[in-house]
């Protein structure tokens, strides 16, 4: 008989609930620490924090290739213990080479951890009633660890920016103690992580065309997306005397907001409407160009960051899952791994994002970010809505035609 939970997710959740609170405790003066501490520009510090995305683009198998070979719960290990490492060094170091060697650690690190305790959650599912319900569960623990590690933020608010990485680092150690204490439970049997191999150029003719402009479309939404979490805090320099404090409280009401529109939406559209894939992808980039214009008129009044931030979770849920649907909807059965393995390169957006955000803040201000996060959104929508042109479709039907 299966159960309603098991002691193998709830240790899980657990250790992911402690990982996510050590990243955003010290997410909100990470780059405000390298800009204001180590007095590095503010456009190369969107280099340092675009670097672990991109490492998880060109490298996302990784993780899963570590797992085969040294068993999940050694990968684990491995990617904690990478991940802690540039936490220890940001309070030695000031060279700007080092720090960017230790971006590279981090993202090598995220990948040996967040893909293999995903896989680790949906394996010890099985037993559940409802697997789905772990995936819930994980995405309320990334919540809950968004609200928790910004929350002490704020409590510490009057002390230096390096106990956050001290509690970081505290926070990243008891995990790996954890892990070696409950190894035998959450070590799974025969469990084999798929290792995704980059799409050839004989792949990509086999494709719906319209799959590169969701891939588009999905990339520069991660841009406009990573803005938030990537260069908020040195954009709110300009409006704030305490901008660390201003980032950790936005992101606390983002984090709690995303947890409630998420279910708010669910039923809505269970009870009463079920939007179109399209119309849900364009009333979630409407929140994100609505927030973004917010930002950029709210003079640093807080009531208004405040009403932004809240349309920019909304956008959140609408926006952000919208390629996935897309991409999912045009993929044939027997290809749907060639086309998600095609729509990985999404994720360079999660790179440029940081470093684009922070160059046009160091060279025109934050405003102009907003405006040109505003014309992205714009150019995302009409990607999206080409394909569904009729235009569109006589010119593709003509080209097949003619092939």
């Amino acid at each position: 008989m299966k159960k309603r939970m098991n002691k193998e997710v709830i240790i899980l959740a657990a250790l992911n609930l402690l990982f996510c609170f050590g990243v955003y405790v010290s997410l909100p003066v990470l780059a405000l620490y390298f800009n204001i501490q180590l007095d590095i520009p503010i456009a190369q510090v969107g280099i340092l924090l675009g670097i672990p995305p991109l490492i998880t683009a060109l490298f996302g198998s990784l993780g899963a290739a570590a797992a085969n070979k040294f068993g999940e719960v050694k990968s684990l290990l491995i990617g904690i213990t990478l991940i802690i490492t540039p936490y220890i060094f940001y309070l030695f170091t000031e060279s700007y080479f080092v720090l960017i060697a230790l971006s590279v650690i981090s993202g090598i690190g995220g990948i040996c951890w967040k893909p293999v305790i995903r896989a680790l959650f949906a394996h010890h599912s099985k037993e559940l009633r409802n697997q789905n319900v772990v995936f819930r569960i994980n995405y309320i623990v990334i919540c809950l660890g968004a609200i928790a590690g910004p929350g002490l933020g704020l409590l510490l608010r009057d002390s230096q920016m390096q106990l956050n990485l001290y509690i970081s680092i505290f926070t990243f150690l008891c995990i790996i103690i954890i892990i070696l204490l409950v190894n035998s439970i959450i070590k799974p049997t025969n469990l084999q992580l798929e290792v995704k191999k980059k799409p050839s150029l004989q792949n990509f003719k086999e494709v719906d065309p319209r799959l590169f402009m969701y891939v588009t479309a999905g990339a520069l939404v991660f841009i406009v997306f990573s803005q938030f979490e990537g260069v908020f805090p040195l954009a709110f320099t300009e409006i704030s005397e305490n901008p660390a404090e201003l980032f950790a409280l936005l992101l606390i009401i983002n984090s709690i907001a995303g947890i409630v529109f998420q279910f708010l939406v669910m039923y809505i559209e269970d009870r009463f409407i079920k939007l179109g894939n399209l119309t849900s992808i364009l009333i979630g980039n409407f929140a994100f160009g609505a927030a973004f214009v917010i930002f950029a008129l709210s003079e640093g009044q807080l009531l208004f960051l405040i009403i932004a931030t809240l349309v920019f979770a909304l956008g959140e849920v609408y926006a952000v899952p919208g390629s996935d649907i897309m991409i999912n909807n045009i993929a044939p059965d027997h290809k749907k791994s060639l086309y998600f393995g095609i729509a990985e390169f999404r994720t360079i957006g999660f790179s440029i994002g940081p470093i684009m955000g922070a160059a046009l803040i160091d060279m025109w201000g934050a405003t102009i970010l907003y405006w040109v996060c505003i014309s992205i959104i714009v150019l995302t929508s009409l990607i999206y809505i080409v394909p569904s042109l009729p235009l569109y479709s006589r010119a593709k039907n003509h080209t097949n035609e003619v092939i």
